[in-house]
């Protein structure tokens, strides 16, 4: 569909273009000196999940379990909410 004003020179109409936010997720992870934040978006930016948990043990070992517990927990809740 194209919408809006062209050019003062001529040419054609701008495209709306919209991304599919069902089409995929964005993972983030914010490490601080006694924390991990985590937050998982739809491409659009909606956020679909926000966690902060405390860092026990500061090492790179323990924040990296950490991470692939927070991806294993979101991908359980996403397969629910989809009825796998």
């Amino acid at each position: 569909m194209r919408q809006g004003e062209s050019t003062s020179s001529g040419g054609r109409k701008p495209h709306l273009v919209r991304l599919n936010r069902n089409y995929g997720y964005v993972a983030s992870f914010n490490i601080g000196t006694s924390y991990m934040a985590s937050m998982f978006n739809y491409l659009n930016g909606e956020i679909i999940q926000y966690n902060r948990k405390p860092i026990e043990k500061f090492d790179i070992l323990n924040i990296m379990q950490m991470i692939k517990e927070e991806i294993k927990n979101f991908s359980k809740l996403i397969q629910l909410n989809m009825g796998y």
